[in-house]
């Protein structure tokens, strides 16, 4: 088995001239999701990244004062991406997002204040969701892998899956090995194999990191550790992948992603 084409990557920090050069080492069907704060942002991030290398895809991913999207995001930011969506003029076109569903641990006082309008900010995601076809949007989510702590109900209960709802959405499901501990990492990956066995919509696994992401304390993973995660799920029969981050990418990184091209 073969990975499936398009591949999808993430970059959290767009706006870094290193990490722009990086998009030229793109040379197959690659969604590409850039972090911006608004959707003015994104068209001229957007923009620079095509005129490096055009043969890809540029999506949006939008990030809040919280960082990552939640019910603890507060409501009026949730709003303004609804409505920014809604009347963009390019609504011709459809225009991929990703819902990054998170937590808040990098400002955990959203913990406290969120609580005020969980309920509020849930309807809102849930809306932006329903609302996709009609706004001419294609919405993916990043999601935590399932496991004896956080299970499947307990994420749709805090807003970070939407299983339950009957319309259509992609998810993209982390499965980053280098972070956790060598005795949980078959754990995990066995959560994950559970997942995509249950899945009900189409569904991408993240490998990485390539590079750390915001928090700066994610352990790069080897060569030789991507390697092996992509035999894994190829060998169990998964062929769709994420990978973060962009910034992190190099050539024998590439070469290993070519090979099972």
């Amino acid at each position: 088995m073969k990975i499936e084409l398009p591949v999808i990557f993430f970059e959290e920090d767009p706006h870094n001239p290193e990490v722009q050069k990086k998009v030229s080492l793109l040379d197959f069907p690659t969604i590409l999701f850039l972090a911006a704060n608004s959707l003015e942002e994104f068209y001229s991030l957007r923009e620079k990244y095509l005129e490096i290398n055009p043969n890809i895809e540029i999506a949006w991913w939008p990030i809040f004062k919280s960082v990552w999207l939640s019910p603890f995001t507060k409501p009026k930011e949730i709003e303004k991406i609804i409505n920014d969506l809604s009347s963009r003029k390019d609504k011709d076109k459809k225009l991929k997002i990703l819902l990054d569903l998170e937590l808040p641990f990098l400002r955990p006082q959203y913990f406290t204040i969120g609580l005020f309008y969980f309920h509020k900010s849930k309807k809102l995601i849930v809306e932006l969701i329903k609302r996709a076809r009609d706004i001419n949007i294609e919405i993916f989510s990043f999601e935590y892998y399932p496991h004896i702590f956080v299970f499947p109900q307990l994420l749709e209960i805090l807003g970070l899956t939407f299983l339950k709802l009957d319309c259509d959405y992609k998810r993209i499901v982390s499965a980053y090995t280098s972070p956790i501990p060598p005795g949980f990492r078959q754990i995990m990956k066995k959560s994950v194999l559970w997942a995509w066995k249950k899945r009900k919509r189409e569904m991408f696994i993240a490998l990485g990191v390539f590079a750390p992401g915001r928090a700066g304390i994610e352990r790069k993973i080897s060569v030789q550790g991507i390697k092996k995660d992509i035999e894994y799920f190829l060998e169990k029969g998964i062929n769709k992948f994420a990978f973060f981050r962009l910034g992190g990418l190099n050539q024998k990184f590439l070469q290993v992603i070519h090979f099972y091209l």
